[in-house]
């Protein structure tokens, strides 16, 4: 609901079409942070960074004024903490490791792929890619050997 209705205001403020989907994906996803998690894995910080984009950063920050907002000074310092660490986590992974955790590089194409499995054009060709996106970023596809072999057991395994 909070998104339709910053939707309909940024409208009515004739923001531009970029400033209206960052103030819209702020308020659609400022509730479901994931600074609440408890463990951040590489993947969790890639989806987290695909799903947010650059807006990632405001929502960081927004999560945290949430907070003190809430609890101002009676705020859990153990909690407090737990949010920085995991607003660090996220922050290092888009600054620092941005490359083998939020865009690491492409190692095959879709192209590529339906030659190689005698596909077609099709949203399974996104899927594929994605899945080796993912397993680049948690150390199980290294090269396009790897990410081959995973996508072939995907496609057998009706996943692809």
């Amino acid at each position: 609901m909070g998104a339709v209705a910053a939707e309909k205001r940024v409208e009515a403020l004739h923001l531009s079409n970029g400033e209206r989907e960052r103030v819209v994906t702020l308020v659609r996803h400022h509730m479901g942070s994931d600074l609440w998690k408890d463990n951040l894995t590489p993947v969790e910080i890639y989806r987290y960074w695909k799903l947010m984009g650059e807006a990632g950063v405001d929502l960081i920050f927004l999560t945290m004024a949430d907070y003190l907002g809430a609890f101002g000074t009676r705020y859990g310092q153990d909690e407090w903490l737990r949010l920085i660490e995991r607003a660090q986590i996220l922050l290092n992974g888009y600054y620092e490791q941005r490359e083998r955790l939020v865009d690491p590089p492409m190692l095959i194409n879709g192209n590529e792929l339906m030659q190689a499995f005698g596909l077609k054009p099709s949203p399974v060709i996104g899927d594929l890619l994605e899945q080796i996106r993912e397993a680049q970023v948690s150390g199980e596809v290294i090269n396009v050997e790897d990410a081959l072999r995973l996508a072939r057991l995907h496609i057998a395994n009706g996943k692809g």
